[in-house]
């Protein structure tokens, strides 16, 4: 089975084949979705970047406007919707009252400015289509093939969707989304614990068990949750330093 080494961790990456993988080493897998599977990064930092940007001509006309690259990665990215918008926006020296989850689109509260990313995102698809990288389809569909469950996480609430429209729904077996998240008090990203309810879905146990995790920017190492899953390192030294004992849960997040 061919693997990967990552990229840079760019919004929007494919996922180039590197290294050879051993295809029996392989228990599950875990993948990001957006930016990873599905070419919907772009379209989570336009729509953020649209939101935001009218958010801060109200309230601080004079701070940078929102960086569809960097600050999506560092103030947005995985994280639920409320939550990026407060941090970006205290980013700025804007800090909004909370509000409440019902409040339409706006901007005077942080909840107003989620709900608009949410608003401008479900008119996103329809205008423009949802991509899947072909090189991490093509993963998904020798996983399928080869019986390797696979699990996709997510910060969005629409992950059934996109998935179904960018044809790949029917190669996943678990999806760790945002609604899923919040009914189970999960944190976002750079907390892995949506990544390692996956793992659990999956019906993989931390105990005793090993892992293999891409670099990304975006998570912190499971072993950081307390988990006692191994973990190496990817790039050149990859082919030595990989383990020989199966079984092995293969994390990749190039978000």
């Amino acid at each position: 089975m061919a693997a990967v080494n990552p990229a840079p961790c760019y919004v929007g990456q494919a996922m180039p084949p590197r290294v050879r993988l051993a295809e029996h080493l392989v228990a599950a897998v875990v993948f990001d979705m957006d930016g990873v599977v599905t070419d919907t990064a772009r379209m989570h930092a336009g729509a953020w970047r649209a939101v935001l940007d009218e958010a801060l001509s109200v309230w601080a006309p004079a701070a940078a406007l929102f960086d569809p690259d960097v600050d999506y990665r560092r103030h947005v990215d995985g994280r639920p919707r409320r939550d990026g918008a407060r941090i970006f926006l205290a980013s700025r020296g804007v800090h909004l009252p909370e509000g409440d989850p019902a409040e339409p689109p706006g901007t005077a509260t942080v909840w107003q400015v989620a709900n608009a990313k949410n608003a401008r995102l479900a008119e996103l698809p329809a205008e423009h289509g949802v991509g899947a990288f072909a090189s991490t389809v093509s993963l998904l569909r020798r996983l399928h093939a080869g019986g390797v469950p696979v699990a996709v996480v997510t910060a969005s609430r629409n992950a059934d969707t996109v998935l179904a429209a960018a044809g790949v729904d029917e190669l996943v077996d678990v999806v760790v989304d945002g609604g899923a998240a919040e009914r189970l008090g999960l944190a976002g990203k750079p907390d892995p614990a949506t990544f390692l309810e996956a793992a659990r879905r999956l019906g993989w146990r931390p105990t005793g068990r090993r892992w293999w995790r891409t670099p990304c920017r975006g998570c912190r190492p499971g072993g950081e949750a307390g988990s006692p899953w191994w973990s190496g390192s990817t790039g050149p030294g990859m082919r030595r330093s990989w383990p020989r004992r199966a079984p092995l849960l293969l994390l990749t997040c190039w978000c």
